[in-house]
């Protein structure tokens, strides 16, 4: 993930992009902005997500912060699509080649 998202919204929202000062209510904010204000997929806010939460642990591995701003932090439900197997023009035509057969 590029963090630039991120890094233009903390500013924009009266916030600090030093990793100690970001906190967990800045990051339910961060999914809002995404699904609401850049109107992106729950998938894409997901996947933002995810890198984000790999690397806050990251740094926590590294030292290079000492606070897990993404823990508890629920990714937003995703839509599962259910597949479209056959159109109803489809299933009539099948039906159709079969009463012939």
């Amino acid at each position: 993930m590029r963090f630039t998202t991120l890094l233009n919204f903390l500013p924009d929202h009266g916030c600090s992009i030093c990793l100690n000062e970001i906190t967990k209510t800045q990051v339910p904010r961060f999914i809002q902005y995404l699904l609401g204000s850049l109107k992106q997929k729950s998938r894409s806010a997901n996947r933002k997500i995810s890198s984000l939460k790999s690397f806050t642990k990251y740094c926590l591995k590294e030292h290079y912060h000492a606070n897990d701003f993404t823990h508890g932090i629920e990714s937003p439900k995703t839509d599962d699509k259910l597949p479209v197997y056959m159109t109803l023009k489809d299933l009539k035509q099948l039906f159709g080649y079969l009463e012939r057969s």
